[in-house]
């Protein structure tokens, strides 16, 4: 069992989301999202300090990158590129990010 689900069931939640895991993140007034974005917000943020912590960089930072980010919004300026939630790319959005990633290699 996960560290977040452990705490879920210690803290008598129902969500990992509502521990004290991702508490700080999901602070009243932080930012104005939804139920559902704020959860996948402070997942996000989860994961990246795992990321992080695990030793992962960007050349940005300095030495040698064991990381590559891929810049890929440019790719969305038109919204018939995106799946029919207006968040996810479509058909045609997933094969231009496969071929700028194949660009980047």
């Amino acid at each position: 069992m996960g560290l977040e689900r452990l705490l879920t069931v210690l803290q008598g939640e129902r969500s990992v989301f509502d521990t004290d895991v991702f508490r700080p993140w999901s602070l009243p007034g932080l930012w104005p999202l939804d139920e559902p974005s704020r959860r996948i917000v402070t997942d996000h943020l989860r994961s990246s300090v795992v990321v992080i912590g695990d030793g992962m960089w960007h050349t940005r930072f300095g030495g040698d990158a064991n990381v590559t980010i891929v810049p890929t919004s440019d790719l969305f300026s038109h919204h018939d590129r995106l799946s029919l939630d207006r968040f996810h790319p479509g058909d045609e959005g997933y094969q231009l990010i496969a071929e700028r990633i194949a660009e980047s290699m």
